[in-house]
């Protein structure tokens, strides 16, 4: 075979396993058969073993499942199915079980039905598949009830408008809760199939497929909704059986509650604690007419201590409400002292022993009283006296201007009770200045309606018989009665730069 190109050597015809051909082992030249070359390469009836590579079979069908039976040994599974599962019995696989429903992307409807991603997301939320909004309001609708519910319609019967709910924009192929439809056999849960526009197209909602038949409707179980204004982050379930779709209503409620969860549902409308506190003390005040009683509070911290019981005469401390006898043979219905005690506002409420409803409102660091009394209800009559004590700094004037005074006392004290004021003025001139004028005296807190009851002292004055004139206002001139029995205004040429002004009366408000 020497200079012979194997090339240029002729084909063989056909393969036979009687062909010899040599073959070269360990430098012997011998000629062997195809079946003895198979042999010596690992074929065997002209397949490849498993410890040469190969599978040991000699032919395998479409979709086939191999597997290793035992060492060194792969056999062939029959012809695998797509809802077929693989067991194994005694270490060898079968195809003996099929799978109800078979292999699906759709959520189960069968017992043993293979579960998808989005039936176990929708079994972990605790009910049925979220919606992106709920309604708040009925929807103007025309219904139609497709087969028993399924494909069953509402259809936009109002103006021409794009769908919108609670504030959002659902797509088509977004899922909504309908819950407040006068005819309450329309609610459910519909997926958006037109959004519509405001010019000639209405928009359209299909009953949910997993939302248009009895046993699915009466399946599921809470509707969380994902997004809205009002119902953002709410739960809705149906509290009633369903027996036929289109015929029988369907009922939501809201499952939990929303937060910040409401005064009317037991909580305090608020997300902080100062706003906890600002809104219970309105629902304590009656404004919402939600808590009527504080009869379930106790205790909470030193700093706002609250008292359900008598006191027996101690003293009270920063921040107390108290309910029972002040100790003292009277009633006290409510105390309430300022944060610091004896500054600020301070009032409380008590019936004296005479059967008499008295309200004593104080300001301590001002030293204000007010003092409002109610007669018994059992009385004759029926009138209220009310009074009022504080103090007020009176202002010497001549023409309205007061340049120059100064004083070595100017104090003023009113008490007022009804609609009569009663006035205590004491006034020291060290210089009575420069001003020119009418002399009055202003600063009074309470206007007068007009009519004067007073009892004036003035020292030092080139006029006798000088009075105030309680005129109507808050600003008072100063007169003298004159010697033919008239009456004129005093002015800054009757004062001397130690003049001293006493004044006693009263006069009405109204």
């Amino acid at each position: 075979m020497a200079g012979i190109k194997i090339s240029a050597l002729p084909a063989v015809a056909s393969a036979l396993t009687t062909d010899f051909f040599p073959v070269v082992q360990g430098g012997v030249t011998s000629k062997e058969t195809l079946t003895q070359v198979g042999t010596l390469f690992g074929f065997t009836a002209g397949v490849l073993g498993v410890t040469h590579g190969g599978t040991g079979l000699s032919s395998t069908t479409i979709n086939q499942i191999l597997y290793s039976s035992a060492a060194n040994t792969i056999a062939g599974l029959p012809t695998a199915a797509s809802s077929v599962l693989i067991t194994s019995a005694g270490g060898v696989p079968s195809l003996n079980s099929v799978l109800p429903g078979g292999l699906t992307t759709t959520d189960p409807t069968l017992a043993q039905g293979i579960a998808t991603k989005n039936y176990v997301d929708t079994i972990a939320t605790g009910g049925g598949a979220p919606v992106v909004a709920a309604s708040t309001a009925p929807l103007t609708v025309t219904y139609s009830n497709g087969s028993s519910g399924i494909g069953a319609t509402l259809t936009n019967a109002g103006a021409f408008a794009a769908f919108a709910l609670d504030g959002q924009s659902p797509t088509v192929g977004q899922r909504v809760l309908i819950k407040d439809q006068a005819s309450t056999l329309q609610n459910g849960v519909y997926t958006v199939t037109t959004v519509g526009d405001g010019v000639s197209v209405n928009w359209v909602l299909t009953r949910a497929t997993d939302y248009d038949t009895p046993t699915n409707i009466n399946d599921t179980g809470i509707i969380p909704v994902s997004a809205g204004t009002v119902n953002a982050n709410t739960g809705w379930i149906n509290t009633t059986l369903m027996v036929t779709v289109g015929a029988t209503a369907v009922t939501f409620v809201q499952f939990g509650v929303s937060f910040p969860v409401s005064i009317a549902n037991g909580g305090t409308g608020a997300t902080t604690a100062a706003g906890a506190r600002s809104n219970l003390s309105a629902a304590i005040l009656g404004s919402n007419n939600d808590i009527t009683g504080m009869s379930a509070l106790t205790s909470v911290t030193t700093a706002s201590l609250i008292t359900f019981s008598g006191n027996g005469g101690t003293a009270f401390t920063g921040n107390n409400i108290f309910l029972g006898s002040n100790g003292l043979g009277a009633t006290v219905a409510a105390l309430w002292f300022a944060p610091t005690l004896n500054k600020g506002y301070v009032a409380w409420q008590a019936s004296d022993n005479s059967g008499n409803f008295q309200v004593l409102f104080t300001n301590a660091s001002m030293g204000q009283n007010t003092t409002i009394t109610f007669p018994d209800p059992g009385a004759a009559t029926a009138t209220v006296a009310y009074s009022k004590t504080s103090t007020f700094t009176p202002v010497l004037a001549f023409g309205g201007a007061s340049t120059g005074i100064t004083y070595v006392t100017q104090t003023g004290e009113y008490t007022q009770i009804g609609n009569i004021v009663y006035i205590t003025v004491n006034i020291a001139l060290s210089s009575k200045g420069s001003s020119t004028g009418t002399a009055t005296i202003s600063g009074f807190p309470i206007a007068s309606a007009g009519g004067s009851f007073p009892l004036a002292a003035m020292a030092n004055l080139t006029q006798i018989n000088s009075f105030i004139s309680f005129d109507a206002g808050t600003t008072f001139p100063l007169k003298y009665n004159t010697a033919n029995g008239g009456i004129n205004v005093l002015a800054d040429t009757h004062f001397a730069n130690n003049t001293q002004i006493s004044v006693n009366g009263f006069y009405f408000t109204s």
